[in-house]
């Protein structure tokens, strides 16, 4: 055999085995991470902490978040864990990723409403609060819509003790419509701010999905854009729901004073 054709067939095996060596190389991991991801239990992070055990949530998510720092459910847990432990600061930071990471998943939109718990006042913030979803009868939404709109209370409803039963039932219609109104209201809200969630999710997904070195940074502005988004649908809806609460209660003191003028007569 000629010197060119070994030296051609050494080559070649040469580039066989670099190119086996590389692959092999690019299996290992995957195959290791196979392994570790069947031994996953994604729901003992849930029940270490209902359990209570916030040492165990503590372990699981550091483990957790070093193989995905997206992991939102290692998120919230930790969050909650701390937040149990009187750490709200470290509580909001782990919140704060999570709803990021989340888009509009359940824990995501729990996650949001421990934020707004957290930044209201962090003494009182608990779990609890946000974790459960609590359903309140039309009747006690009517009433509170009454009492924003017409602070409510022992003297309000004293005030009317003295009110002929047609100026009564006129002024409960009246509060009635303002319930009603107040309800749409936060239909319309509640729809746009899924509508903000769902294009925050879909930015998300497209930015992880880029193999671009800028992923993080367009996962970071798609995030900035929907939370400017929400806070203008949050001042939208509040400054209408106020304009319509002045409204209905500028009408039921019209109907107050009224009566008063009719007495003195």
């Amino acid at each position: 055999m000629s010197q060119p054709v070994w030296n051609a067939l050494i080559n070649k095996k040469m580039y066989s085995m670099v190119l086996a060596a590389t692959a092999l190389a690019l299996v290992l991991p995957l195959f290791w991470n196979d392994r570790a991801f069947a031994q996953f239990d994604p729901h003992e992070i849930e029940r270490a902490y209902q359990a209570q055990d916030y040492a165990k949530v503590d372990a699981i998510a550091e483990a957790r978040l070093q193989i995905d720092p997206y992991d939102v459910s290692a998120r919230y847990y930790l969050a909650s864990a701390l937040l149990k432990r009187k750490r709200g600061g470290q509580a909001l930071l782990q919140y704060e990723a999570c709803a990021k990471c989340g888009g509009n998943s359940n824990l995501a939109q729990m996650a949001r409403k421990a934020i707004a718990a957290l930044k209201i006042d962090e003494r009182k913030a608990n779990p609890q609060y946000f974790e459960r979803v609590k359903v309140v009868p039309k009747g006690a939404a009517a009433n509170g819509a009454d009492g924003k709109a017409a602070g409510s209370g022992s003297s309000a409803s004293n005030s009317e003790e003295d009110l002929d039963a047609s100026t009564r039932e006129a002024i409960a219609l009246l509060r009635k419509d303002l319930a009603d109104a107040i309800e749409v209201k936060r239909r319309r809200q509640s729809q746009d701010l899924e509508l903000v969630a769902e294009e925050e999710s879909q930015a998300i997904q497209e930015a992880i999905g880029t193999l671009s070195l800028h992923r993080d940074e367009m996962i970071e502005a798609a995030r900035l854009d929907a939370t400017a988004k929400r806070a203008k649908v949050y001042r939208l809806y509040k400054e209408e729901e106020d304009n319509i609460s002045k409204a209905y209660q500028s009408r039921i003191d019209a109907l107050k004073n009224s009566h008063k003028k009719s007495l003195n007569k």
